[in-house]
């Protein structure tokens, strides 16, 4: 069996490549590794201190914004500015991360009152790692263990042997290390090929350190553009850069992932709501969503509410509304209202009988007479001011 503590000694005295090669080959032979299969879909968590900033415009404001890390940003550093850490050498991109926010932001060390973009990685392939966990409660591997566990301190050299006992491990096979928090009772991993995760589209997030019971907790933080109350019409970008734009491109990809999540989310609300108790929330769902690009399927769903209560007036009035169109569009409007509650299937088949076309050209007609008087009256409060 290993003499670990003269393993210890090998590697801070001798030759590397000749330690890396006789530890190989008694590894190979000689210890039995406990492993773990981390599986596809299985989710770690990456931080990294602040966050990105993006000149904006909104409106005539023009202004900077604090956005969390995203896509390369927040995932590994490029091999040049790859600091050594626990099992990467410097100028070695391994891929770090963790199982819960708490754990990762005890990991980057955030402070109080600092902030931190956070953000998830989903594994796109099997692989078989290194299970440290397993290693404590083995009495034959528990030195080895301390050694992989062991905290770094200002005047020791801990590093140095984790780093070639993880160059070992790469060399026999396997694809990383599963191992505890020494902050935390949270897990870490390190996977040696990166390209083993994906980043998650839309997970990045802002956390504040906050001060609670004597220790730094994170605080999810309201992204700073949101602030701006009309940020979904109004914000606009410098794109001073290709990949500046590209960024915010991104943003704005990101505003309407979390409108629709949102909107999934007040819909299923409603729909586990009696139906006397909907038409409430159906007004609030109306008012969230009034200007954002839900707004259409917003405006129909209540209609469609209508429409099935046999409420025709309503419901095609709301039909109407969604589909905003200009006086010069008016003349489509009735064949564009009766295409939509025609083909839209959850409105019941017994309201789609020979009196729809009727509703809706009475209805359509009293729009466009209240649209013109309400025009008229704007027109002669001008004139008259």
């Amino acid at each position: 069996m290993i003499d670990f503590k003269q393993l210890e000694q090998d590697i801070l005295t001798r030759n590397n490549a000749e330690v890396f090669e006789k530890y190989l080959h008694i590894f190979k032979e000689e210890v039995k590794i406990p492993t773990t299969v981390v599986s596809v879909k299985t989710i770690g968590l990456r931080g990294r201190k602040k966050c990105d900033t993006f000149k904006v415009s909104f409106d005539d404001y023009d202004t900077e914004i604090e956005v969390p890390y995203f896509k390369k940003a927040i995932g590994v550093p490029p091999e040049e500015l790859a600091p050594g850490s626990r099992y990467n050498k410097d100028g070695i991109s391994y891929l770090y991360l963790t199982s819960d926010i708490e754990t990762s932001i005890a990991e980057i060390r955030l402070e109080l009152n600092e902030v931190c973009s956070i953000a998830d990685f989903m594994c796109n392939q099997d692989g078989i790692y290194v299970d440290v966990f397993q290693m404590k409660e083995d009495v034959l591997l528990q030195d080895l263990y301390q050694i992989l566990m062991n905290p770094k301190t200002c005047n020791d050299r801990i590093y140095e042997i984790t780093q070639c006992l993880s160059d070992i491990f790469k060399a026999m096979g396997f694809v990383g290390i599963v191992y505890p928090s020494t902050l935390t009772q949270g897990r870490n991993l390190v996977c040696f090929y990166p390209e083993m995760f994906n980043f998650v589209l839309y997970s990045d997030r802002v956390y504040k350190g906050v001060l609670r019971d004597s220790r730094i907790i994170p605080v999810s933080q309201l992204d700073q553009f949101k602030r701006f109350p009309n940020y979904r019409k109004e914000m606009y970008s410098f794109g001073d850069t290709e990949e500046k734009e590209e960024a915010f491109e991104y943003i704005q990809d990101k505003i309407y992932h979390e409108d629709e999540q949102n909107y999934k989310y007040r819909c299923n609300e409603i729909f586990n709501m009696p139906p006397i108790n909907q038409e409430i929330l159906l007004n609030q769902l109306i008012k969230e969503f009034e200007k954002t690009h839900l707004r259409k399927i917003a405006y129909q769903l209540r209609g469609t509410y209508y429409m099935n209560l046999g409420e025709y007036k309503k419901g095609i009035w709301d039909y109407i509304i969604s589909l905003n169109r200009c006086e010069s569009q008016w003349d489509t409007l009735i064949e564009s209202v009766k295409e939509e509650v025609i083909n839209n299937v959850a409105i019941s088949n017994q309201h789609k009988g020979e009196e729809l076309d009727e509703n809706i050209n009475a209805t359509c007609n009293e729009y466009f007479r209240v649209c013109k008087e309400r025009n008229n009256r704007i027109i002669s409060y001008l004139n008259n001011h």
